[in-house]
């Protein structure tokens, strides 16, 4: 934790101001019971970020804010796995391992798709503290229809019961690692394994399909081919390029012809996407590979630009796709994903690993004397009338607590939003009633801290 100088991070967030999350309960959610031969032990969060679990459009302007469980994942999931698997007379212990859950949502004028994928694995004890890894899957479920937000805890609860009926259907492995419980907690020797993509030098070709490029097997049948590499235009593209692909030497009369119809390419050293129309290049990062393609349209500027038509049309219903985008391609399911950090040169101060969270109190805001503020039970700072306090968290597995004290004590305990910003509005209370400390909308609290800042410049009479 440390202090940060509001103004680097306060200003760039007013583009920021309409962000906040949405919250996914899956209280309704009923699995059956999968007909195993295990009955529900323990679930470890292997998670190796906690603080969403995807993106989702919302308002009017459908613009993408994170969405994030109503819980904890053992919350949220543990009822539903305690009816899937419950205990019989001759059910052994399971313990379930999660290392993804996530949603995602992909909107386009005439079509919404929702998906849910959930990547886990199953153990079982077989000794105090040993722990056979029995087997390992990835699951992804898509839907169509109207408002497909509403339907992801459903997704995922398919997507959980896919996994359930594999596990019953599995024949036991005849050889298995074997963990200690620390290990599990851990995260080892589970999940997926790396594919020869993530571990073996990448192999030049054109990939007819995602598997094709997960196996580090292009296959290359319309002869040798060339790359020709472009370097986009404007300052919001800075470091990004874009590449042609050409066969070469197809007859004398047809020496070269780009090539259409594949999944992506590799000149041995770079993997590339075909995305948007465009070939994109591939950067590694553990479980997903990322890369930076065109944002897509906002709707109501389709809608709108079809009803105006024309070149102005068009011109309105493409507004704001020339603005770079981060995507990620998953290993597991093939999956494109848009990502919420945003790139390019638009001077936005809080990076994707950095939470930074305000916490402020008005200036009318009860008694005058200041509040004590401890983040993870160490004193950050004082906390008076009209002013605020400004902290980072990069931990994406832990919670973290703010406390503040008075004569009595409140602690709010919370994952932060990564790459962009919390604000927590703190009442002192009195001697009779403690403190408070609640988050408010990112636009309510930069009005607030704008509003503190403000007093602070003014001139003493």
């Amino acid at each position: 934790m440390k202090l940060l100088y509001l103004p680097l991070l306060l200003l760039p967030l007013a583009g920021y101001s309409q962000s906040t999350k949405l919250e996914i309960s899956l209280a309704q959610q009923v699995l059956p019971a999968a007909g195993s031969a295990f009955h529900f032990d323990k679930l470890v969060d292997a998670r190796p970020d906690r603080t969403s679990i995807g993106s989702v459009h919302r308002g009017l302007d459908n613009h993408l804010v994170p969405a994030t469980l109503g819980g904890s994942l053992e919350t949220e999931l543990t009822p539903m796995l305690r009816q899937a698997l419950p205990a019989g007379p001759a059910t052994r212990p399971l313990v379930v391992r999660i290392y993804t859950l996530a949603v995602h949502e992909t909107i386009t004028a005439m079509s919404e798709t929702g998906s849910a994928e959930v990547e886990m694995d199953f153990l079982e004890a077989t000794g105090p503290d040993t722990y056979r890894l029995l087997l390992s899957v990835s699951e992804l479920v898509e839907g169509k229809g109207l408002d497909v937000t509403s339907k992801h805890p459903d997704n995922i609860r398919r997507a959980l019961q896919q996994g359930l009926q594999r596990l019953a259907a599995a024949v036991p492995p005849a050889s298995a690692p074997t963990l200690t419980w620390a290990q599990v907690l851990a995260g080892e020797e589970g999940a997926l394994p790396r594919f020869p993509v993530q571990t073996q030098p990448l192999q030049r070709g054109i990939y007819r399909s995602f598997e094709e490029f997960r196996q580090n097997a292009p296959t290359l049948t319309a002869g040798p081919f060339e790359l020709q590499r472009k370097t986009r235009k404007g300052a919001q593209w800075a470091g990004t390029e874009e590449v042609e692909a050409w066969y070469l030497h197809l007859s004398d009369d047809q020496p070269r012809r780009l090539v259409r119809g594949a999944w992506g390419l590799s000149d041995g050293q770079n993997a590339y996407i075909f995305f948007q129309g465009r070939y994109l290049p591939l950067q590694a990062a553990d479980k997903y590979y990322s890369f930076t393609g065109h944002r897509q349209p906002d709707l109501n500027n389709v809608v709108a630009g079809a009803v105006v038509g024309g070149l102005m049309g068009a011109a309105l219903a493409t507004s704001g796709t020339n603005q770079p985008q981060a995507y990620e391609l998953r290993l597991a399911s093939g999956r494109v994903a848009t990502s919420l950090q945003p790139v390019g040169a638009d001077g936005f101060a809080a990076a994707a690993d950095t939470a930074a969270i305000y916490l402020y109190r008005r200036a009318d805001a009860g008694p005058a004397a200041p509040l004590r503020v401890l983040v993870d039970g160490k004193e950050a700072g004082q906390l008076g009338p009209g002013q605020y306090l400004a902290f980072s968290w990069r931990d994406k597995r832990r919670d973290m607590a703010i406390c503040v004290q008075g004569e009595q004590e409140k602690c709010h305990t919370f994952m932060p939003l990564f790459g962009t910003a919390t604000f927590l509005a703190c009442a002192p209370g009195d001697g009779a009633v403690a403190p408070t400390v609640q988050p408010v909308a990112a636009k309510e609290g930069l009005f607030q801290l704008k509003h503190i800042k403000a007093r602070e410049k003014r001139p003493v009479n």
